[in-house]
């Protein structure tokens, strides 16, 4: 973030008022891997870590310094990394709004193969060690048609 202090000595690396340490969204204990918005960039490192055109810096909707306890549509993700209900933060082809499998408005609580990563973010949901991406066949959006017999 170009403040004269060394990444491993500074709180927040990427300078955008979110601690490294809370940027680690998948919470393995490694903020390095999380990347919300897929742009090849760590959330650490990143801005905009939700890819949303506003600067994470900026997404404090209180004014209170603290980006983490800000979410604005309630769905249990803070704003500064929630993306729109179209976009598609793990990159598996399925737009978040329909990552939500219990239609409680909270994609962050759907984990479908109990791997501690919501559904969301997880790039094989399912757990078969085949990416989600590559499991609708027929590429109608739907990944449950698909007949592979």
């Amino acid at each position: 973030d170009s403040d004269s202090i060394l990444n491993y000595l500074d709180n927040d690396d990427d300078g955008d008022s979110v601690l490294t340490i809370n940027e680690d969204v998948n919470l393995n204990g490694d903020p390095t891997d999380d990347d919300t918005d897929t742009d090849t960039i760590a959330n650490f490192l990143d801005n905009d870590d939700d890819g949303d055109g506003i600067p994470t810096i900026d997404e404090d909707a209180n004014n209170n310094g603290d980006l983490t306890d800000d979410d604005s549509d309630g769905d249990g993700i803070p704003d500064y990394l929630d993306a729109t209900s179209d976009d598609d933060s793990d990159g598996d082809g399925v737009p978040n709004s329909l990552e939500d499998l219990n239609n409680n408005g909270n994609p962050n609580d759907d984990d479908t193969d109990g791997d501690g990563t919501p559904n969301y973010l997880d790039t094989d949901d399912d757990g078969d060690s085949i990416p989600t991406f590559n499991e609708d066949l027929n590429s109608n959006g739907d990944w449950f048609d698909d007949d592979t017999d």
